[in-house]
């Protein structure tokens, strides 16, 4: 009988640390397994791609039971595959090149900021990487000694490979500064983007820190838009020339927006009518030339029209009834002027009275068409 267990600790994402033990047990003498037992301590240095990994393992085989203490030497290597890829669309694969040549860059770091558990990339000969998708949105950042580092919002990313073309930093501008309030100057978080005239091609976006409002660009030497834009502000914008080795300082006050005024308070006198009657008569048309009036000194206001009726004759009669008149004000008001658009009508008959259909002048109160501000 063979049996086995192991330990694997990793305290690094290269080396490891792996303890084996087992024991080769003749069926004649299970009772006395330790005295065959065997302890296997090593290390093991992995290293290689995503989808191919290479390890060195280094250790030695003790035999503790034994008398003499018998131990021996154990080396090797190993290879491994990633059996179960990652599925599509939960990386951010694409290509380093350099923005000048257009070639690829090789030993560049790629990597998601502010997630530490997610293994950086080092792109191949050829420029490519592959690093993991968060769920939520992210920076992708490509670092290489010679290049100007390169940030991109995962806004910006499509579903095909990407594209990160990243500067010489022995060319270009930088271009540093802080992003406030034009009133009280406290630093904003705002949203940065950088237009290259000649083509209208963004070259780089970033926000300004929350903190302080500080940024940093570092751009190639060309003419630039720097539109800048944070919320409950106007956005703004500067025209620049860069030239190589330039470093400038720009800073941008935005100005508030205005708040908007509280919406007017307006208010209609109701529109009686007689026993069974949708037709207006001559004592409403004060009321409605004083709704007209209203409703185009204030053209932002919709309103709704809603009709009653009294509890004389049967509910469907009345509900009818009470549509038809909030329709005679609608057709009266559209006449002269008013959008239809502004307009709804709603009829509800005799279910909400406001005085009491007992009473002749409870009923007179009933058969109305309110104008209400929606």
């Amino acid at each position: 009988l063979l049996a086995g267990a192991g330990l694997e600790v990793w305290p690094l994402r290269w080396a490891g640390i792996l303890v084996d033990g087992t024991a080769r047990i003749p069926q004649s003498d299970f009772g006395n397994f330790l005295n065959y037992l065997r302890v296997t301590p090593g290390l093991r240095l992995g290293f290689g791609g995503r989808v191919v990994k290479f390890d060195i393992n280094l250790g030695v085989e003790l035999e503790p039971m034994q008398t003499p203490f018998r131990w021996s030497g154990l080396a090797g290597i190993g290879i491994g595959f990633d059996l179960v890829p990652t599925p599509p669309g939960e990386l951010v694969d694409g290509i380093v090149v350099d923005k000048r040549t257009s070639q690829p860059v090789g030993g560049a770091r790629v990597f998601i900021e502010g997630y530490p558990d997610i293994d950086a990339y080092i792109s191949d000969a050829d420029g490519r990487f592959y690093v993991a998708r968060p769920k939520e949105e992210f920076w992708l950042r490509a670092e290489h000694p010679d290049y100007v580092t390169r940030r991109v919002n995962s806004l910006e990313l499509k579903d095909e490979a990407v594209l990160l073309e990243m500067i010489p930093v022995l060319s270009g501008a930088t271009l540093v500064g802080l992003v406030s309030d034009a009133d009280t100057e406290h630093p904003l978080t705002a949203f940065i983007r950088f237009v290259d005239l000649p083509s209208g091609n963004v070259t780089n976006s970033l926000h300004s820190e929350p903190i302080a409002g500080f940024y940093r660009a570092e751009l190639p030497a060309g003419t630039y838009r720097v539109d800048v834009e944070a919320v409950a502000h106007k956005k703004t914008h500067k025209s620049m020339i860069l030239v190589d080795g330039d470093e400038e300082v720009v800073d941008f006050k935005l100005k508030p927006e205005p708040a908007k005024p509280p919406p007017p308070t307006v208010s209609f006198d109701p529109i009686y009518f007689g026993t069974g009657i949708y037709g207006l008569s001559v004592q409403n048309y004060a009321s409605l030339k004083d709704a007209v009036e209203v409703l185009k000194a204030h053209p932002d206001i919709k309103v709704q029209l809603q009709g009653h009726t009294d509890s004389v004759g049967d509910g469907n009669s009345n509900y009818w009834l009470s549509v038809r008149r909030t329709e005679m004000i609608r057709d009266f008001l559209v006449q002269r002027g008013i959008s239809q658009d502004r307009i709804r009508v709603v009829g509800y008959g005799e279910t909400r009275p406001h005085g009491d259909n007992r009473t002749g002048s409870g009923r007179e109160l009933n058969r109305r068409v309110d104008i209400v501000v929606s």
